[in-house]
């Protein structure tokens, strides 16, 4: 227009000078941001969705190998039930140990060893019987109840269950038979949701499934299994009595113990076919009452073992097992709830169609990978179709009991173990394709 700059130009100063400065940052704070807040989210579900491939394909490996037990004879079995007021569940318990039979049919020979922690009920009472011995404590944990039937038992294997656990038939058998083998210091069986009647425990049984199991699954072939169930475990007396056996030093006894056994030079076994089903928590205040104490016990025992981290003479469980669980349990879970913030912003800024495909992407690994876990377990797949809307319920609640757990243990607090409510509600689902 033939118009200098200057003539159009207003001469800003003070606090209007300061103002537009202030616009102009913030814009640019938050184009920034954004494009961070992308790059994260899209980092993590890269991390998480490359995590479930590589234990998929491990698991299948694993499932195709189908590993058998070297030939050889029935080890002695005592079998531990550590209880306390379990008088409503545990004559189930008691009952299903009662049934266990060897691979001819015939009752099998175990010693049935029930430790009563102090109990005010009729727990005792209700153990007693033909082929149970009962021994009574005051009430000092499960660890100790565990270790004073260690020390009582008269068999060479010990197999350790809940005092709420139903235990199929063979289970027993197909643990202890493993130990034919000299290098095996610890059998892992399958825990399953025996009470799958509402949502809550829905999504427990499959979080079993293709969390826990297929895990389990993943890393037995590298001897890098890093929790042995106290639902179903099977130890060899003789690799956990120089440990010192279990320890009261977490809450979760049984993941210090494998990590230990691990770490001594034995291995840890994975036996699919060995089913114990567990009652779980019927209310989102159980479960997370179960899982704070879950994931404190395992902050607590991957601090204890923290020297395995990253060295080579500890093998895959220094060099991946606890890799994983450091970066998945500790780094990764209390940012994980960035992901839904950043596809929610995403949608809002026009973003959506990027954010969405990544989201669907990373949704679809994990529903395939969840699919062949089933499938591995002879279970019918149809809870599969349950993992979106568990993105979005059950997941945040574990994102935020993990949050507490570290917050817990950040600030040196201590934690009890606490007790949750049995119903009895255990019911046996008999898989397609199981024994």
């Amino acid at each position: 227009m033939g118009v200098a700059a200057t003539a159009t130009s207003v001469p800003e100063h003070g606090s209007q000078l300061a103002l537009d400065r202030l616009v102009a940052w913030s814009a640019e704070i938050w184009f920034q941001g954004l494009g961070w807040l992308a790059t994260i989210g899209i980092t993590l579900l890269t991390l998480l969705a490359l995590r479930a491939a590589v234990i998929g394909v491990l698991a299948v490996r694993h499932h195709r190998r189908g590993a058998t037990p070297l030939p050889g004879p029935m080890p002695q079995i005592t079998v531990l039930v550590p209880a306390f007021n379990e008088a409503g569940v545990v004559g189930r318990t008691i009952d299903s140990l009662r049934a266990q039979v060897d691979a001819q049919g015939l009752p099998l020979a175990a010693e049935i060893l029930v430790i009563d922690d102090g109990s005010s009920d009729h727990t005792a009472a209700v153990a007693e019987g033909e082929g149970v011995r009962v021994i009574r404590q005051d009430n000092a944990g499960k660890w100790a109840a565990l270790n004073r039937g260690l020390m009582a038992a008269t068999g060479e294997v010990v197999v350790a269950i809940d005092a709420d656990t139903v235990l199929d038939a063979h289970s027993v058998e197909l643990l202890c038979r493993w130990f034919a083998d000299p290098q095996i210091g610890a059998m892992s069986g399958t825990a399953k949701v025996g009470n799958r009647h509402t949502l809550v425990t829905l999504w427990q049984h499959i979080e079993y499934v293709t969390g826990f199991n297929i895990d389990r699954r993943a890393y037995c072939d590298m001897n890098a299994i890093t929790v042995v169930p106290g639902a179903i475990g099977a130890w060899r007396r003789s690799a956990v009595i120089p440990l010192g056996g279990y320890s009261g030093r977490t809450l979760a006894e049984d993941c210090d113990l494998t990590i230990a056994v691990v770490r001594a030079g034995w291995r840890v076994g994975y036996e699919p076919a060995a089913v114990a089903w567990t009652e779980a928590p019927e209310t989102m205040r159980g479960l997370a009452k179960q899982r704070l104490r879950w994931a404190f016990g395992t902050l607590q025992a991957m601090w204890l073992h923290r020297g395995a981290l990253l060295r080579r003479r500890e093998g895959a469980l220094g060099m991946i097992a606890l890799p994983f669980a450091w970066l998945y349990q500790v780094v990764m879970s209390p940012l994980a709830p960035v992901i839904d913030v950043i596809v929610a912003v995403a949608v809002l800024t026009g973003g959506w169609t990027t954010a969405l495909w990544w989201y669907g992407a990373t949704t679809a690994i994990e529903m395939a990978v969840a699919w062949l876990a089933f499938r591995m377990e002879g279970e019918p797949a149809w809870p599969v179709l349950a993992l979106p809307l568990q993105r979005f319920c059950y997941r945040q609640l574990m994102y935020w009991v993990v949050v507490r757990a570290l917050v817990r243990a950040l600030r040196g607090q201590i934690m009890g173990w606490g007790k949750l409510v049995r119903t009895g509600n255990v019911r046996i689902t008999t898989p397609r394709g199981s024994r």
